[in-house]
């Protein structure tokens, strides 16, 4: 792409500088999912260069080390005590007894269930022998019958990640308690001191500080984060949903979910996924520049020279969000119910039941025919009320710290009131709001409570898998599927990595190529 001056650019015909600013757009962010993919190949190459590095020292290691050394690779620390590091070193020998009896006693077992996840679901034997039934034909033919408990596919996949998880975490302790055994024999050879274990514990509360700081935290991540984060990442690859659960169990599918998006017939996925997909997109822009744009023109006109009762206004503004959000979206909700105050005074005017959140029936008001579009249209207007007040407040901050003499050089140039909103007002208020902007836009994407408090997703419709409605965004879609008896978790965990994905890369990309992220010092 060829990128035109700023002079050669202000010398275009208005609609050319449109078409720029498409082209460049569009150019931006073919070429940020380039760079994003090359970004996770790059890391994962280097990622692979510090393994291939780690290896390369245990063999040189076990080549060079000396007795003790190699003896480390079977019971670690034994260098450690040879060189006087005796209390870590008996310290890594009852990590790694720790860790044997982990994998003896738990460890094996998780990880081999692991692999298939389920086989049997819970049921009854006959005189210990593997027939499983729970029919009365299978009691008549065995009167006493032992009740044997099936699987846990949910627990067998949950606790063979843990198991993983540990013998990563083992893995790379023991290799660097490998190297580090023939480090500090070379350190001995060439005379070098042996820091001691009191040393190296004062160590971590001086140059590596930051390690116990984060130790704790680190650890919460893994078990409170990570850990659920790879277990619902992991449930898209299985056939977990009501018919796949306990008392039965569920195993391993493959891609199996992932096909099930070429599916565009009646209730199918794939269709169902596409409508809602271009429903959050659409619901995103608006709830988000709506109010952006028009937060921006109330904040302006509210701190215009000459606009009395400045205080009374903004006071409003901040009572508005002193209201918890979730109580005026359910208020709201109910007045547009079928009994509420709106759609009853309606009926009393003009005899139609009319129901803004249930079945997509189509209605009349006078000459014009409104349809699902209108509970769209209402959510949109509802969200204006909600969010203009942050952005009002932001705004305002804003505006009262735009440095005096960029106006000042624009009046004495001769520029236009309008030209100096644009050029400067606006220009400073979307560099400095920049990354809050992408925040808002991905946050309304996932907009969770606004839906599900106003319409539940409604109106409802039979055209979509899991009884999606016609205002369901990604994640709402998600949670009934998970929630109200439906229990399909399979396809959930499937819609979870993809909203992943989709917010992940929308906000790499906008973020890098945003002024606030490339021409840091412009306005300074």
């Amino acid at each position: 792409m060829k990128t035109l001056s700023y002079i050669d650019y202000c010398a275009l015909p208005p609609f050319r500088q449109f078409l720029y600013k498409i082209y460049s757009t569009f150019f931006k962010i073919i070429f940020g999912i380039w760079h994003f993919i090359l970004s996770v190949g790059y890391g994962i190459k280097k990622f692979g260069i510090k393994i291939g590095k780690a290896f390369k020292n245990m063999y040189l290691s076990f080549k060079y080390g000396d007795i003790y050394t190699k003896i480390s690779f079977g019971v670690l620390g034994v260098s450690h005590i040879k060189r006087g590091q005796r209390i870590k070193g008996i310290l890594m020998i009852i990590v790694e007894v720790l860790f044997i009896l982990v994998m003896v006693l738990f460890g094996g077992e998780a990880i081999y269930k692991f692999t298939y996840l389920g086989k049997n679901s819970t049921g009854y034997t006959c005189n210990g022998s593997d027939w499983y039934g729970s029919s009365p034909e299978a009691q008549q033919v065995c009167p006493f019958p032992k009740p044997v408990d099936g699987d846990y596919s949910e627990r067998n996949l949950l606790y063979g990640i843990l198991a993983i998880i540990i013998v990563v975490i083992f893995a790379f302790f023991y290799v660097k308690g490998v190297n580090r055994s023939y480090q500090i024999q070379t350190e001995e050879e060439e005379g070098k001191h042996i820091p001691t274990f009191k040393e190296d514990m004062a160590e971590f509360l001086n140059s590596k500080f930051h390690i116990t700081l984060l130790a704790l935290p680190i650890l919460g991540v893994i078990v409170f984060s990570i850990l659920p984060l790879i277990d619902m990442i992991l449930m898209a690859f299985t056939n977990y949903d009501y018919l796949h659960q306990y008392p039965g169990y569920f195993n391993w599918v493959g891609l199996d979910n992932f096909l099930e998006f070429g599916n565009f017939g009646n209730k199918g996925f794939g269709y169902t996924f596409v409508e809602i997909l271009k429903w959050t997109v659409v619901w995103a822009i608006l709830a988000t520049f709506i109010n952006f744009f028009l937060g921006i023109i109330v904040a302006t006109i509210i701190n215009r020279k000459g606009i009395k009762f400045k205080k009374l206004w903004r006071t409003c503004l901040v009572l508005s969000i002193a209201v918890p959000q979730f109580v005026s979206l359910m208020a709201l909700g109910q007045i547009f119910q079928e009994y509420g105050p709106i759609t009853q005074f309606i009926k009393q005017q003009t005899g139609m039941t009319i129901l803004f959140w249930g079945q997509p029936t189509p209605f009349r008001i006078g000459d014009y025919i409104l349809t699902v579009d209108f509970a769209r249209i209402l959510i949109v207007v509802i969200n204006i009320w909600i969010g203009i007040p942050y952005t009002v407040l932001s705004t305002t901050g804003i505006l009262m710290n735009v440095p005096e003499d960029l106006y000042e050089s624009a009046r004495i140039d001769g520029a236009s009131p309008v030209t100096i909103y644009f050029k400067i007002t606006l220009k400073y208020i979307v560099f400095v709001m920049g990354p809050s902007l992408i925040t808002t836009f991905i946050g309304n994407f996932n907009s969770f409570g606004v839906i599900y408090l106003l319409t539940g997703g409604g109106p409802t419709t039979n055209s979509f898998y899991g009884s999606a409605g016609h205002t369901d965004l990604l994640v709402t879609w998600l949670f009934s599927l998970t929630m109200e008896g439906k229990a399909d978790y399979k396809m959930a965990s499937v819609i979870g990595i993809l909203i992943f994905v989709i917010s992940a890369t929308i906000s790499l990309i906008v973020y890098r190529n945003s002024a606030s992220f490339k021409n840091e010092e412009d306005f300074a």
